[in-house]
């Protein structure tokens, strides 16, 4: 046993360095974020925009997103082109009624008859911008739980300007709480599955960053560069839209850069199902399309492996009376909670600091997020996310099929994907809203 225990403890020690310096390495890129005044060559450079919103289901968040995009402060011309996946869709009075009060800026757009050889999303994102006139030199994508504040669009597009860049994105962060309009977020608890979804989504991000995973929530794409590599083509043979662009442009000469002033807080309530199922989505994404997939399968298997044997063996040493070995086990386990706590912390004060200060650019009051009761909540939900890593590392290594959204894909091969039995979104018991991820 006491041979065992060395090798965890060398284990966790090249586990505690490998964390360590990642997270560093995202927690500086957080802190060049720039919320200064906009320059001469940021004003001028004001391409005309098409955003695209992409909608199946009434996402909690619609209303907000499609306020968000209306208010927007950019000195060019854009537009923004809802396209809903059918007409029966619970997000379609919503949209309409929106569309109707603006009276300008938007258009909508009804999906049509699905290919049925790649995603929803991906036919609907195809449909949209093969028909955008000419004129439009920037797609922009965004999700439905994206609420933009109004500097959104200036700031992902800015990056732009190098030509040697094709496409930039943002990021989210997750909140667990519903977070209130003034200084202090709300007593009510989202529940573990919003817990889980934001310790998750803590640790990934900086994965994200590091690994060059895009986020397809808040992307910029020069129209040029996504015609000239067929993009599209690529899209309608795919089940995921966004991780695979990074791979795709830098293998045709282009950069794909992560705008640090784009964290995008995230604060939509989901079930504990709801946050599995999210993340086994995120990392099947993973799977198909980016080249570090046997990196981050490789990370949530020995990491979960060592937890579950650093128990074992604690559980061990107590049936057999084994003091020593049920100290250093212990110790190794207490070490572990540790290290992976103190880093959530120091990613989510980070993170916090980094979305409070573009709020303050936008003079917007702060959020103050993490109270002593939210430290103990992570505390207890350090091992709750690293089970659900582990479950859903292996489920996205061997699946061949997945739900998403109400509609079932069968998945042959990256680029060999088919809809089993489409029908329109309609939101389980009736509800109309909620979080549908």
């Amino acid at each position: 046993m006491t041979t065992i225990l060395w090798g965890l403890t060398i284990y966790l020690l090249i586990l505690a360095l490998f964390q360590i310096g990642m997270v560093t390495l995202f927690c500086r890129w957080l802190s060049t974020a720039k919320f200064v005044p906009r320059t001469a060559a940021d004003i001028e450079f004001c391409p005309t925009v098409a955003i695209v919103l992409s909608v199946r289901g009434q996402d909690p968040s619609l209303a907000k997103s499609l306020q968000g995009l209306s208010e927007q402060e950019y000195a060019g011309a854009y537009r923004i082109f809802v396209i809903i996946d059918h007409a029966e869709d619970a997000a379609v009075p919503v949209v309409t009624k929106f569309i109707a009060d603006v009276e300008t800026g938007f258009e909508s757009i009804l999906g049509t008859t699905p290919s049925g050889r790649c995603s929803l999303k991906c036919d609907r994102l195809i449909q949209v911008i093969s028909q955008l006139p000419v004129e439009y030199e920037v797609v922009c994508l965004i999700d439905a739980d994206t609420i933009p504040d109004r500097r959104w669009l200036s700031s992902l597009i800015s990056p732009l300007q190098d030509p040697k860049i094709a496409a930039a994105c943002g990021n989210r962060w997750f909140y667990p709480d519903r977070i209130g309009n003034g200084n202090q977020a709300t007593t009510w608890i989202g529940g573990w599955g919003s817990m889980i979804r934001y310790l998750w989504n803590s640790a990934a991000i900086v994965q994200m960053y590091v690994y060059g995973v895009v986020w397809g929530g808040s992307l910029a794409i020069r129209r040029t560069e996504l015609k000239e590599t067929g993009l599209l083509d690529v899209w309608s043979k795919s089940l995921f839209d966004d991780v695979l662009i990074k791979d795709h442009f830098q293998a045709n000469g282009w950069q794909v850069v992560s705008v640090p002033e784009l964290l995008i807080a995230n604060v939509e309530h989901v079930s504990l199902r709801g946050a599995i199922e999210w993340i086994k989505r995120q990392l099947l994404d993973a799977r198909l399309y980016h080249r570090n997939w046997p990196l981050i399968l490789s990370h949530a298997i020995g990491s979960s492996l060592l937890w579950i044997m650093l128990f074992a063996l604690l559980f061990i040493g107590f049936i057999a009376s084994d003091g020593l070995a049920m100290f250093w086990s212990g110790a190794l386990l207490g070490s572990l909670v540790v290290m992976n706590y103190g880093l959530l912390i120091a990613l989510e004060v980070s993170a916090n600091a980094n979305i409070n200060r573009r709020r303050d650019w936008l003079n917007l009051p702060p959020i103050n997020w993490l109270t002593g009761r939210r430290c103990a909540e992570i505390f207890f939900g350090v091992f709750l996310v690293q089970v659900g890593f582990g479950y859903a590392a292996i489920w996205a290594a061997f699946s061949r099929r997945m739900r998403w959204r109400g509609c079932e894909y069968h998945i042959r091969g990256k680029f060999d994907i088919e809809i089993i039995d489409y029908q329109p979104f309609r939101p389980k018991n009736g509800a109309e809203s909620g979080s549908i991820e």
